[in-house]
């Protein structure tokens, strides 16, 4: 059974000061280097030094090469950093794009800056359901990784693999999927303790391909592995902090659907209990990606005639699918609602439901009793 969530607090959800302050610390020493580098230049200009221009020119260029990449790239990282949370993906793809279009343009350095740039704009192509757009990006992207001596033995392609098998599961491709999410828990035991958060992930990716093969133990074993690990870990200071409560949400809504399909009711209902105080305070812990397990869930609750707690899991879903009306999952959600309102002799509700007419807030059932 699931332990009462004391796992997530609201301070938790803020981003640490140390990465805000010291992004932009970075960020302001880099521009005044390269402002003046580019005075001293002008000034080598005007002197009519011939010497001291061509030493100022080589040496401006040198700055300009290194250190525009992350000039440009740290604002839109922390322009991730605040909007993910918020779920506005879109901007986050328009930001990203163009940053990397105007990079791939300039003749600057293409390195870590460039990986990172590319892995969040995949993500957001990810959380906007574009997977197969998603996958090429960060087939790319570990191709690059791959490359990058510094990069290759750190957390980048441990995160880049991870999505990589969530894009493959997404579309269907398990055996791929599974493949890309065991590399990435090798390449995750590998990393120092301060980074065994990151175990968690393909974990928890494995135990959602075996839970979509109905290989229901093994689901079990390898999600509550999962749990186990966010639940005693924090994400590293390179990774969204929200993704702690995404990670906790969707492995533990993994959970309920196993104990589901295994008809063990009580436990499944306890460990929704527990997505829901998660959604009680963020209620951004469950997005996009989470949409799936949502319906999926609750069509096991209709199979077992829990229509309210299958229609609390909808009108939660719905919430979030109605920002996103064009994503595949927002779809899906429409026919499962749509089940349930005909389950329940709601014929009537159908039409303004799937105009997105519904007037639907996330009601989430107050907590009557600590779940132990």
């Amino acid at each position: 059974m699931p332990n009462e969530v004391t796992i997530i607090s609201k301070e938790e959800l803020a981003e640490p000061p140390v990465v805000i302050v010291g992004a932009w610390l970075l960020w302001l020493y880099l521009a005044c280097a390269l402002a003046f580098i580019g005075l001293d230049l002008v000034l080598a200009v005007m002197s009519q030094n011939l010497l001291l221009t061509l030493c100022s020119t080589m040496l401006f260029a040198i700055g300009f090469w290194l250190f525009t990449p992350t000039l440009l790239c740290l604002p839109v990282g922390m322009y991730l950093r605040e909007n993910y949370r918020k779920r506005n993906y879109h901007a986050i793809d328009n930001a990203h794009t163009r940053v990397y279009g105007l990079i791939k343009r300039l003749p600057v350095r293409k390195d870590w800056q460039v990986i990172t740039l590319l892995s969040n704009l995949a993500l957001s192509r990810l959380a906007q359901g574009y997977y197969d757009n998603a996958e090429i990006i960060y087939k790319e992207t570990i191709e690059l990784s791959d490359k990058n001596k510094r990069l290759s033995k750190g957390i980048t392609p441990v995160i880049l693999y991870n999505n990589l098998s969530i894009c493959c599961l997404k579309q269907q491709n398990y055996v791929e999927a599974e493949l890309h999410a065991t590399e990435a828990l090798e390449l995750a035991e590998k990393l120092s303790d301060k980074n065994r958060f990151l175990i968690g992930l393909p974990l928890a990716a494995i135990g959602i391909v075996r839970l979509k093969l109905n290989e229901l133990d093994s689901a079990e074993e390898y999600l509550r592995k999962a749990l186990t690990v966010y639940e005693t870990t924090q994400p590293p200071l390179a990774v969204l902090r929200t993704s702690r409560a995404h990670a906790i949400a969707g492995c533990t809504a993994g959970m309920a659907l196993v104990k589901a399909r295994q008809d063990n009711v009580e436990e499944s209902l306890a460990y929704c209990e527990k997505v829901y105080s998660l959604v009680r305070i963020d209620p951004s812990a469950l997005n996009t990606l989470s949409l799936e397990v949502i319906y999926l869930l609750a069509n096991e609750y209709m199979r077992l005639d829990k229509f309210e707690q299958a229609e609390h899991l909808l009108e939660i879903g719905y919430t979030i699918a109605h920002e996103f009306p064009y994503h595949p999952d927002s779809k899906q959600l429409l026919n499962y609602y749509e089940k349930l309102l005909l389950l329940t002799n709601r014929q009537g509700e159908v039409e303004d439901m799937r105009s997105w007419l519904r007037q639907v807030e996330p009601k989430v059932p107050l907590q009557v009793t600590a779940v132990r």
